[in-house]
This record gives structure tokens, sequence and C-alpha cells, in this order.
């Protein structure tokens, strides 16, 4: 069955955030998990591969960027620039020959997960450690003095030492790791949005909602009716 209206389906976009979000957390496991289960229901919904070239096209320049604010030069040193990949996505005739290069982007990124864990400088050793510990508490309010203590730092260095690091404020980065959770989470229609928001670690329900907005442009429930109409229709 061919997708005919690609653009309208919000499947393969919520796919591409949960790829970010693992990205941006430092998993390269699960990014590289998340980024097969793309190409699985690439296939599986039989998209033209004119429009899948123009998807993981998008999702590999913005994969750049966030190896940029990283400064995971190395990584981006052995990968192909974004103009190169892209030609080469180009010249691939079957699908197979694009999950091939996909493929080989996912064994990259494992083998720098891997040199990296043996070889991590004291500074970035904290920053997943940091990361860590906010992806397996984002349940918590993670607050600036809570997580300051975890990397062992006073809050206000803590700050300064967060922003050069990852290239955004904490409190801004922490807001939004918790409402891409919300979105997975919005998508199981037997979890109320109210407990949404206390999963996520929010204790005003109209505050989350506001950061809700401010983050994805729609309320908690116009993001989960959006998916309601994918998954119905």
């Amino acid at each position: 069955m061919e997708t005919e209206s690609f653009d309208d389906q919000p499947l393969f976009f919520i796919i591409e955030e949960q790829i970010f979000r693992n990205l941006t957390m430092e998993h390269h496991a699960g990014t590289v998990d998340k980024i097969r289960f793309l190409i699985h229901e690439l296939k599986y919904h039989e998209v033209q591969k004119e429009h899948c070239i123009l998807l993981l096209n998008r999702i590999y320049v913005t994969i750049r960027k966030v190896l940029v604010k990283q400064h995971a030069q190395q990584l981006l040193d052995d990968l192909p620039k974004s103009v190169m990949f892209k030609d080469i996505l180009l010249r691939c005739d079957r699908m197979v020959q694009v999950e091939e290069q996909i493929e080989a982007i996912n064994k990259r990124l494992m083998e720098y997960a891997s040199e990296t864990s043996k070889s991590d400088s004291s500074k970035r050793a904290t920053v997943r450690k940091v990361l860590r510990y906010m992806d397996q508490n984002y349940h918590k309010s993670l607050s600036l003095v809570e997580i300051a203590k975890i990397a062992h730092m006073a809050p206000s260095y803590f700050s300064m030492y967060f922003k050069k690091e990852m290239g955004e404020n904490y409190i801004t980065f922490a807001n939004r790791m918790k409402i891409e959770k919300a979105k997975e989470l919005l998508q199981d229609p037997s979890i109320k949005i109210y407990e949404v928001c206390s999963m996520v670690g929010f204790d005003d329900s109209k505050y989350f909602s506001r950061k809700f907005r401010a983050i994805t442009g729609m309320t908690p429930k116009e993001y989960r009716d959006s998916i309601r109409v994918f998954i119905e229709s």
C-alpha cells in the first residue's frame, strides 16, 4: 500500500523525534534502534523511495547538527558531509541500497559509542552521567540544584558548564526532554493527560500544558488527537 499523503502522517515524524531524543541524550544504541525501526516502517508502508530520501536526508542533516553541539568532531570527520550524503542516497536505484547506506551510518554510530565509552574526558564523562540520570529520572523535577549535585558542582558553575557542553540552557533542555517523553506517553490512550503531566515530573497541569504548547505548537490534547486521527485512518 503506497502512502498517499506522506506529509500528513505523523508516524514518521514521531519516530524522527525519538531518534533525536536518543541522540541528544547520547544514547547511541537507542538512536540506532529508532533509525532501524524507521526504515522498517518506511518499507512496511511502501513509501516511495524519493520520499524516503527526503526524510532520511533531513534526519541526517539534523544528526550532524546535534553532533556539532556535542563536539563529536571525530565522528563528524568519519561521516560524509550532508551534501555528499544526499548525493549518495540519490544515486541509490533501490530502497535496499538506501538501507545499506543508512546501516553504514548506524555501524559508525555504534563504533563511536564504544570508542568514547573507553576514552571519555572527565568533562564529557560528567555530561554523560548527567544525561543518563536525567533520562532515567524524567519523572522527577530535575531542578538545577538537584542536577548540579549529581555533577558535584555548584549550581551557578553547572549552569555555565552545561550550556558550554550542550549548547543550550539547562532548564530549556530539561523541559524539552520532558515534553519529548510526554509525547511518547500521549501515544497511549489509556494514560490520562493529567497522569502524563505527573509522569514527566510536572506538578502543575496548566504549566505543563503551556510548556507543551510552547515547544510543540499544540496542547497535549491536540497532540493526542492528531495521533488518534492517524491510527484510526
